[in-house]
C-alpha cells in the first residue's frame, strides 16, 4: 500500500458516506461501538447468536473477496515505510481485528460490527486518496459489496433491532 507523502489535508469522505445509519443518525465513534459482554456473548441476550452468525457469514464472504489480503491484518506502517500512516489514520482497523472482536463478543449489535467493517475501507480510501489508486478502488468496491449484503441481511427497519 505504498503512497507518496502528503502535501495537502485529506479530503476523503467520512465513514457516514459508506454507512448510513438507520434513522439518518451519524456513525458513532469506536469507543461507543463495542461492549464486552462476558465469556459467552451469544447467550447475553435473545437473538445475539443469530445476528452474530449473520455477521460472521458476511465477514467470511468479504474476506474471500479480499483477493490480495490487503485488509486482512493491521497495516505494518514501519515495514511498509509509511511514516505518515498514523497521522492520517487515527483509528486503524482491519478485517482480522473485526473477526477477533466478533469472536470475543465485543460488538453490541450488528450496526457496531458494520461500522468497524466500513472503517477498514474508509481508512484504505483515506490513506490511498487517489480514486485511481488500486487499493482505493478495491476498498470502495468491497465497501459497496458489503453495504449491499449487510442491508439485505439487516434491513434498515430491523438493523437497530439486531441486538
Amino acid at each position: 500500500m505504498g503512497k507518496e507523502k502528503r502535501d495537502k489535508p485529506n479530503q476523503q469522505p467520512s465513514l457516514a458516506s459508506f454507512f448510513k445509519k438507520a434513522g439518518g443518525g451519524s456513525a458513532q465513534t469506536s469507543s461507543k461501538r463495542t461492549k464486552k459482554v462476558g465469556n459467552n456473548a451469544a447467550d447475553a441476550w435473545p437473538g445475539a447468536s443469530a445476528w452474530r452468525s449473520q455477521c460472521q457469514a458476511l465477514l467470511d464472504r468479504l474476506q474471500g473477496e479480499d483477493g490480495e489480503g490487503w485488509f486482512a491484518t493491521p497495516v505494518d506502517a514501519e515495514e511498509l515505510g509509511l511514516d505518515d500512516y498514523f497521522r492520517v489514520i487515527t483509528e486503524p482497523m482491519d478485517l482480522g481485528t473485526v473477526q477477533a472482536k466478533l469472536g470475543r463478543g465485543q460488538y453490541a449489535d450488528a450496526q457496531a460490527f458494520a461500522r468497524d467493517v466500513f472503517l477498514v475501507f474508509e481508512n484504505a480510501c483515506r490513506y490511498n486518496e487517489s480514486p485511481d489508486h488500486l487499493v482505493h478502488r478495491t476498498a470502495a468496491a468491497l465497501a459497496r459489496s458489503f453495504r449491499k449484503r449487510f442491508q439485505a441481511a439487516f434491513p434498515p427497519s430491523e438493523a437497530g433491532q439486531a441486538q
